[in-house]
């Protein structure tokens, strides 16, 4: 039906090529929340009540989900799932390294890192120092790579 409207509005006359059997293509309208963003229970519920919606989609910042070494906090995924379930909606986590990664993973893991200032206009860290460590670095990913082990179990213990 899509591929017919956007026929006859953008090209008329012209037929474009449709999505081949088979072939997953994007679909549905999600809620996008920016990494460092926790959206309020309440927000999240009225936005995932809609029904065009047909799901959520979010950015978790290292840093955010597991603030000290080995200690991960869940409990705003948890709020997120559920939401999601309430309303019989899907949750797309993205969980974010790089500039986003916790302190620690430098002081207490000793990962090395290439800092410097950041002058894009429109970041939200114009002006200030930022970091990320070498993503090749044995530290690093043994250390990524136990986090995202976690956020996929608890990920993975919701429908």
């Amino acid at each position: 039906m899509f591929d017919d409207y956007a026929n006859e509005t953008k090209h008329p006359g012209r037929k474009l090529p449709r999505s081949e059997p088979g072939r997953i293509s994007p679909a549905g309208t999600y809620v996008l929340v920016p990494p460092g963003t926790r959206l309020p229970i309440d927000k999240m519920h009225q936005y995932l009540s809609y029904p065009p919606v047909s799901g959520i989609s979010v950015c978790l910042p290292w840093s955010d989900f597991e603030r000290a070494h080995g200690t991960i906090d869940s409990s705003w995924l948890y709020e997120v799932l559920h939401a999601a379930e309430t309303h019989g909606k899907t949750v797309m986590l993205r969980l974010l390294a790089g500039v986003y990664c916790p302190n620690w993973l430098y002081t207490v893991c000793e990962a090395p890192y290439h800092e410097w200032t950041d002058r894009r206009a429109r970041s939200a860290t114009y002006g200030r120092t930022v970091r990320m460590p070498v993503p090749w670095d044995d530290r690093f990913l043994a250390n990524w790579v136990a986090c995202v082990r976690e956020a996929g179990r608890l990920y993975s213990t919701h429908n």
